[in-house]
């Protein structure tokens, strides 16, 4: 507990939160950290990371940003498909939620790996406490990566529990990471919410992507500066036990509090009020700041680089040794989504995306698509095995395994039979193997090879101000729909670009209000398949 006593408030939701008002002092439990012990016994949390999307269509958002140079607001008029997919960055990009996902995982690593000295310090204790700043005690290990086409889900805000329980995978096994993008209303801001304080059960929903977007416009490649790693740490550390220390009694003496200030009230006829503050970064004057009032903000001494705090401090936050015995206690309580190896090694993973089903008509166009998403290994295999039969390797050798395979080029796959594919990899040097299998069935196909890639197309007809097209496709590819205009042969382009994933039926519904009446030919375009529908619109 620092000089000041602070303030008990369990809210886990963070972002742009408001700060509580300042209440009576109370007697928290001190928790104070060994820094030295166990400092090189790193532990990994398995972690599962979740894309939420929307069902199908365009995803419009307006994004703003300050230009670097001049300070001026920029604005920026997204379109996509809302969040990274499993082949794109959602917004013309090749940079997929795999790859994301990894660099997220190795991002936030790097961070946890370099604690940092902290910035504001209890004065009770010698700056020899304080630094060296104690080893952090745990990394993440991706063990999973899933995307959700889920509108109710997609729209779902500040709802970590309805997303959790509809999506958790392996329960207490894994931390869930949901990236859900539509926590971001305003475009850009980097908000999370965590499932709990600890606990056995864990799961965080953070918003990175309109960030990553931002980013990318600017021309940068987000990374640790960009906030994201920190965002993630931050609602880990939630979720291993960890409060808020600006605002919050969070039970450790070695952590400070954000410094009293007046606020301005929202109601101008009223006196301005205590508050807590916390300094984004350094000069920025605080929201709400009292009319005249000096900007506190303008002072190293309030301004903190805690990991626990909100602030811009990122790649360099602070965790206190109070802090890391928190989370030593939660790893050691809550062990069942902890991995280990032998010699202290990053323990290998298998895990790979692959569809479950798939027509025998259709293997001669797409193949058998194999995404593998192994992480810390330095060997791997690839089998594919039948009941009763002995498993064949088709895959293999040292090094690591590439980001994507067509399985038919290394295997007859065969109609009307269920196949076993299985991803194994290890590290030589710890002899750490893991695996990951799945079942495949390959269906017999009504047709021949030259069968179309959509089963069917039903459009509302005719329509008026708005156009509703339901497609029944038969496998992965882009698909673009367009109403030509029979008397004039304008063309009027309603999707340019729409990545199908997987076979299923579609639903899209377009504005249609500026088109006049008239006869119209809607042109379904699927790779290189055209298909046409004679349409009428009427007043």
């Amino acid at each position: 507990m620092s000089i000041a006593q602070k303030i008990p408030s369990y809210k886990m939701s963070c972002g742009n939160e408001a700060a509580s008002s300042p209440a009576a002092a109370t007697t928290p439990k001190n928790v104070v950290g060994d820094k030295t012990a166990n400092n090189n016994a790193i532990k990994y949390v398995k972690v599962a990371v979740h894309f939420l999307l929307p069902s199908s269509g365009t995803v419009t958002q307006t994004l703003t940003y300050p230009d670097p140079i001049t300070g001026a607001t920029v604005t920026f008029n997204y379109q996509g498909a809302g969040n990274f997919t499993e082949t794109s960055d959602g917004n013309g990009g090749s940079y997929t939620g795999y790859q994301f996902a990894e660099d997220l995982i190795n991002n936030a690593n790097a961070e946890l790996s370099n604690n940092s000295v902290a910035y504001v310090k209890n004065p009770a204790y010698p700056s020899s406490y304080y630094n060296p700043p104690p080893s952090i005690p745990y990394r993440y290990l991706l063990v999973a990566v899933f995307f959700h086409r889920d509108d109710a889900m997609y729209n779902c805000n500040w709802c970590i529990s309805q997303i959790h329980a509809k999506y958790d995978y392996m329960g207490s096994q894994v931390m869930d990471i949901y990236q859900a993008p539509n926590y971001a209303f305003g475009g850009g801001n980097l908000n999370g919410e965590a499932l709990s304080l600890g606990g056995g059960d864990k799961a965080l929903a953070d918003d990175d992507y309109y960030t990553y977007i931002t980013e990318k416009i600017k021309g940068s490649k987000w990374g640790l500066s960009a906030g994201i790693p920190g965002l993630l740490n931050h609602e880990a550390g939630h979720m291993l036990g960890l409060a808020h220390n600006w605002n919050e009694d969070d039970g450790c003496d070695d952590t400070v509090e954000g410094i009293i200030y007046k606020k301005k009230n929202p109601t101008d006829s009223l006196p301005c009020f205590d508050d807590y503050l916390n300094c984004w970064q350094y000069g920025e004057k605080p929201s709400g700041l009292c009319p005249n009032d000096p900007n506190p903000c303008l002072d190293w001494a309030n301004v903190s680089n805690n990991i626990m705090d909100y602030n811009a401090a990122w790649p360099t936050h602070s965790y206190t040794p109070c802090q890391v015995d928190k989370i030593k206690k939660d790893l050691d309580a809550n062990g069942t989504y902890v991995k280990s190896c032998t010699n202290n090694c990053a323990p290998p993973n298998a895990f790979f995306s692959m569809p479950k089903t798939l027509d025998y008509c259709n293997i001669g166009k797409s193949g058998v698509p194999f995404t593998p998403l192994a992480v810390n290994e330095n060997t791997y295999s690839v089998l594919v095995s039948q009941s009763g039969k002995p498993p064949v390797k088709i895959l293999g050798g040292a090094g690591q395994i590439g980001s994507f395979y067509d399985l038919a080029k290394y295997y007859k796959f065969l109609p009307n039979h269920t196949y076993t594919v299985s991803l194994q990899v290890d590290d030589a040097n710890c002899k750490c193997l893991d695996q990951f299998s799945q079942q495949i069935t390959i269906r017999e196909c009504i047709g021949t090879d030259t069968e179309p890639p959509v089963y069917e197309i039903v459009v509302k007809n005719p329509f008026d101000h708005n156009i509703f097209i339901n497609v029944d496709v038969a496998r992965r590819g882009i698909m673009k729909f367009q109403l030509v205009n029979q008397l004039t042969a304008s063309i009027d382009v309603l999707e340019e670009k729409i990545q199908i994933e997987a076979p299923s039926r579609y639903h899209y519904e377009y504005d249609t209000r500026h088109l006049p009446p008239g006869n119209y030919i809607l042109q379904t375009i699927f790779d290189e398949t055209l298909f046409s529908n004679n349409l009428l619109k009427i007043e």
